[in-house]
């Protein structure tokens, strides 16, 4: 008996326990819009911890308004300008998936190619970042004709082509150099084909020409 006794006395000073530790979003008397607003300063003063758990307060309290979509978008933003790539990836991911008919559904697009422009090599690594923005890129300016985003992305685009382009140029001279001029003819014709507004291509009309004439 005394056992039991004392089990219980045990388990409900465990439960007073649990019950007593406080809950961060309890007791919330903000509206959705004042709460989005609060993030927004927060964010203003780069406090991005105070701004994630005003916006998580949104998704908990108003899961049906307009702003916990809205509420989502904005942390990935801030895991983008925290460096936090990945997540920032996944997030707009789920919000592509969850919210295709959303008036700000192509900022989400757009924040997504952004985590891989950002992790863009030089020419002499490899550039799966490079080739995977602009195929996103493309889609964008495709599926979203006359977009707020079009000259940035045209913009981003060239610098794309540029660095994809002189890639092609690297592992091109790297075979001239090591006497495969066949290869390397291959790689320089890739870039006369598909990059010619970049700003390689006066170099490898030469290269191609010297090829050309010396190894017919």
């Amino acid at each position: 008996l005394i056992i039991i006794i004392c089990f219980l006395v045990i388990s409900c000073n465990k439960a007073t326990e649990v019950t007593e530790q406080p809950n961060m979003y309890e007791n919330n008397i903000k509206e959705d819009y004042e709460l989005f607003e609060n993030a927004n300063q927060e964010l203003q003063e780069k406090n991005y911890e105070e701004a994630i758990s005003e916006l998580d307060k949104i998704q908990i309290y108003f899961p049906n308004s307009k702003y916990s979509a809205k509420a989502r978008l904005l942390i990935s933003f801030i895991n983008f300008i925290n460096g936090e790539y990945e997540k920032t990836k996944a997030s707009t991911e789920n919000f592509i998936k969850y919210y295709p008919g959303n008036e700000d559904i192509i900022y989400a697009y757009y924040l997504n190619a952004m985590t891989d422009y950002v992790l863009i090599k030089k020419p002499e690594y490899d550039q799966k970042h490079t080739k995977e923005t602009k195929k996103k890129l493309i889609f964008i300016n495709n599926a979203f004709p006359n977009n707020r985003y079009e000259q940035d992305i045209i913009l981003k685009l060239n610098i794309v082509n540029n660095s994809l382009a002189e890639q092609l140029l690297t592992v091109g001279k790297y075979y001239e150099d090591n006497n495969d001029y066949a290869i390397a003819l291959n790689y320089y014709l890739e870039i006369f084909k598909d990059y010619q507004e970049t700003l390689v291509i006066e170099e490898v009309l030469y290269l191609i020409i010297k090829i050309s004439k010396t190894h017919q």
